[in-house]
């Protein structure tokens, strides 16, 4: 048996049909589609480990082939998603692979063709096919003033923008329309901050998948030891008078969960 690949077709449009800024970004979507399908479940598979590229066009067609450093992660991740969009179950998707799946279907609709799913595995089947005129529905918005505490990686831009990676491990890009605020933030460079600003979050995974800055909270990342004296001196001697800590614990969480 030989290597499985995966790969994508567009059925109905001729290889030089195809502009080499659009082919890049489609198949930046379905590399992301993958990816992020995979980081669900796996955050820690970064898309470098993962490592999915090109290897081969199909002739005289627009089948692009594809493979991975770990297609034994890839390729199952890839059957599961060519099995949610054949049943048409776009909602289980969350927001980072749906959006993914969305930019490739916004090139479906400009071009007028289906989009083959495809599996390699010696010879080429299709594994599901996605139809231009399929209506693929996006989760439910809201939005919230809150917090957010992350490392920050990058600040610049023309257009203002700063990436932070957030404690369970994924990026998020936030816009900030005050460049004096963005000058602040960039003296924080590879530090962990606190932002306050307006979320926009997907209902449907309740990610926050767009982040406007208001603010840049006085929170400073700090050793564990320095944290519990800074906790001491702000409670002084409340606690002083108690000798037995784990009664009063105990005491503590009978009266809260009762």
């Amino acid at each position: 048996m030989g290597k499985v690949t995966i790969g994508i077709r567009f059925s109905n449009i001729k290889p030089n049909e195809i502009r080499l800024g659009e082919l890049a970004k489609v198949l930046n979507h379905f590399e992301g589609l993958i990816v992020s399908y995979i980081q669900e479940t796996r955050p820690q598979l970064t898309k470098e480990a993962l490592g999915i590229s090109l290897v081969s066009i199909v002739e005289g067609s627009t089948g692009l082939i594809c493979d991975s450093i770990l297609p034994e992660v890839a390729v199952p991740a890839y059957q599961e998603i060519a099995h949610l969009i054949g049943q048409q179950q776009f909602l289980h998707f969350k927001a980072q692979p749906l959006s993914h799946l969305i930019g490739i279907h916004d090139f479906l609709n400009r071009h007028t063709t289906p989009a083959e799913f495809l599996l390699k595995n010696g010879s080429i089947q299709i594994e599901t096919v996605l139809l231009a005129e399929t209506k693929i529905p996006n989760h439910p918005i809201m939005y919230s003033e809150q917090a957010v505490y992350g490392h920050v990686t990058w600040v610049g831009g023309k257009t203002p923008k700063v990436w932070i990676d957030l404690p369970n491990g994924k990026q998020l890009g936030c816009d900030v329309k005050n460049y004096d605020l963005v000058r602040k933030i960039g003296t924080r460079l590879y530090t962990w901050v606190g932002l306050r600003g307006i979320a926009k979050i997907d209902t449907g995974s309740l990610e926050i998948i767009k982040f406007e800055i208001k603010e840049l909270l006085s929170y400073e990342d700090k050793p564990i030891d320095e944290a519990f004296k800074d906790l001491a001196d702000l409670l002084g001697n409340r606690f002083d008078a108690i000798e037995d800590v784990d009664s009063y614990v105990s005491n503590l969480r009978q009266e809260v969960f009762a």
